[in-house]
């Protein structure tokens, strides 16, 4: 993506530029957790969308199984039982994340006044945010074919690129370094180093 003659008002800028000489302020740091934030967000966007298309398939074409006692996919209690789970665990994963957006805007609104515990907390709160929604997001775009069933694995029904999309995105950024940082945090209260992916 390239911009060109785009104003960039100052008090949009986050922080001083970042430099080799000094190190960076806490809040010229704290977009990498927006953009942490904004990761767990896309990825609950596609399991989120892989939900109501499986949804949409189990209404209109699923089928039960034969020994459920019912003939509408709808009702087959094992089918209603899965839906439950992953719809519960999609809900927890967003609220976390929603909870998340409402702490990074506390610490954009405390501005050059942010310390660096403060971004500390809020950086560890978007990576287990982060964690949360790259196992459920795994999970409900991989699952969606146990209520759909072999039929939907044919690729005109376009499940496979839920799971995906998920499964290539979430390996740039390997999810395991995120909970080593809870984790570390957590036990020692080590704030997580700044990098550009922490």
């Amino acid at each position: 993506m390239t911009f060109d003659n785009v104003a960039v008002p100052e008090e949009a800028l986050i922080g001083s530029p970042i430099g080799h000489d000094t190190p960076p302020s806490p809040r010229a740091t704290i977009f990498i957790p927006l953009v942490q934030a904004v990761f767990a967000h896309f990825y609950l966007g596609i399991a989120e969308g892989a939900l109501n298309t499986a949804a949409r398939y189990t209404r209109e074409q699923g089928r039960a199984w034969f020994k459920s006692g019912v003939t509408a996919a709808t009702d087959d209690p094992i089918i209603q039982v899965q839906y439950g789970e992953l719809v519960a665990e999609l809900a927890a994963s967003l609220a976390l994340a929603r909870e998340v957006g409402n702490r990074l805007q506390e610490a954009l609104d405390r501005g050059e006044a942010l310390t660096a515990d403060e971004r500390a907390a809020v950086a560890v709160e978007t990576f287990k945010s982060k964690v949360h929604a790259t196992r459920t997001a795994l999970a409900v775009t991989s699952k969606v074919f146990e209520v759909t069933g072999s039929r939907a694995t044919a690729s005109k029904y376009g499940f496979d690129l839920y799971w995906r999309n998920v499964r290539t995105h979430t390996l740039h950024d390997p999810v395991l370094y995120k909970a080593r940082e809870i984790g570390e945090y957590f036990l020692s209260k080590r704030a997580p180093e700044f990098t550009f992916y922490s």
